[in-house]
């Protein structure tokens, strides 16, 4: 019996069609998808990628929603679109909200909110983009 060699051994990158989507799909679900500009970069790596990203772009937002923004379908709703830009908008404006929450409670900020009113104060300015994104709907 003839032993297998590294040179026998069919060359095989990730990105081969003998790799099956189903596997491409759950690396990249594996992905954290913090600002969303590498997952919005990896359509530039190759055209399998491109087509793999767009044809399961709900999908796939749908689990990067549920695993870093449980929240943000009622916080944001144009979050319930499911695809990447209105994702990664939903990560800027939480990211905005997470800055004024910071500026407001500093230990610094002589008008510091008082920490029992903390979550008040983060559920107006999620209740302000929520009137904030009515208006944005009625002008379409």
């Amino acid at each position: 019996m003839a032993a297998l060699n590294a040179s026998s051994l069919p060359k095989l990158n990730l990105l081969s069609s003998a790799i099956p989507p189903e596997i491409l799909l759950k690396i990249i679900q594996y992905l954290p998808f913090n600002t969303g500009r590498d997952i919005l970069r990896l359509q530039h790596v190759h055209p399998r990628l491109r087509d793999l990203l767009k044809n399961y772009e709900r999908s796939l937002t749908r689990t990067f929603m549920s695993r870093e923004l449980p929240h943000a379908s009622i916080d944001f709703p144009c979050c319930a679109k499911f695809g990447y830009r209105c994702l990664a908008d939903c990560v800027r404006r939480y990211d905005i909200v997470d800055d004024v929450m910071d500026a407001l409670s500093s230990r610094q900020n002589c008008y510091a909110v008082d920490e029992h009113n903390i979550a008040l104060l983060n559920a107006g300015q999620l209740l302000v983009y929520r009137v904030a994104s009515l208006g944005e709907f009625e002008t379409r």
